[in-house]
């Protein structure tokens, strides 16, 4: 079976902020280092699991002093190994974000766009990041955006990790297509609700999959929102050789699987 892991980034230099000591030590998993990777390994990974596709998504941070990947780096990963599917970083303070979302969707070839609201301080309904949300709905494409309870450190709230505030945005954009990530904990039972409620959010798995409320969407994903879960691993910060096996552990139904595992990411990102 196909497997398109939804949440991936390779341990290449222009990553290497993953692999610093805050926040990666500080994570869930701590199963192993977090070192440099040759590209060559992580495809052997990939053929040996049945990976057919990994989102590796750029970041653009530099206004608040945050880590930057290029779009234009992704782009050329993506060329190099087409496993990849590309997704943007964009900067909500830039006042030239629907510009460069155009030239990365348009020209770049990338599939979509990704937002991390709480490096903003913020909530994912900000107006700030609405020029984005409706750049990515006039050009069809999905915003990714980070939620759970980051950011990890004390100075911070969890409400800027909320899934709740997408609530607002889907229902003024209705035809934006968003993917949630994180399983959006602890917020279970809220976004079980809102996925069911708006037809183009989604969620993916990684992280907290194995923790309180897991039950509960594996419950949901079974009955009412098989079509809207996606598989994801969010490597480097769970361990890529153990995320996938854990997951299918959890007693996800098998006739629901193809949709998690491939069919949903596909329809998201366009693939088919």
């Amino acid at each position: 079976m196909a497997i398109i892991d939804c949440r991936f980034r390779p341990l290449t230099p222009e990553f290497q902020w993953y692999t610093d000591p805050e926040p990666a030590n500080f994570w869930v998993t701590q199963t192993r280092p977090l070192r440099p990777e040759p590209l060559e390994t992580t495809m052997k990974f990939f053929e040996k699991m049945g990976i057919t596709g990994a989102v590796c998504s750029g970041r653009d941070l530099r206004s608040v002093g945050g880590p930057y990947v290029s779009n234009d780096y992704i782009a050329k990963l993506v060329k190099d190994w087409p496993v990849f599917i590309g997704v943007a970083g964009a900067d909500p303070l830039s006042p030239k974000v629907k510009e460069d979302i155009e030239h990365s969707i348009k020209t770049l070839g990338l599939r979509g766009v990704s937002v991390d609201p709480f490096a903003l301080q913020t909530c994912a309904d900000d107006k700030r990041f609405y020029p984005i949300y409706e750049k990515c709905a006039e050009l069809g494409v999905p915003v990714l955006v980070t939620v759970g309870p980051l950011p990890i450190r004390g100075g911070s709230y969890m409400e800027w990790g909320s899934p709740l505030p997408m609530d607002r945005v889907c229902a003024d954009l209705p035809e934006l297509k968003v993917l949630l990530s994180h399983a959006c904990f602890p917020w279970t039972q809220e976004i079980i609700a809102m996925v069911w409620r708006h037809e183009n959010l989604y969620l993916e798995s990684s992280i907290y999959r194995h923790l309180p409320g897991a039950d509960l969407l594996v419950e949901a994903v079974n009955t009412v929102i098989g079509d809207k879960m996606c598989y994801a691993s969010a490597y480097p910060y769970a361990d890529y050789t153990q995320a996938l096996p854990k997951f299918l552990a959890q007693g996800y139904d098998p006739m629901v699987l193809p949709k998690i595992l491939h069919e949903n990411a596909e329809r998201l990102f366009g693939l088919k």
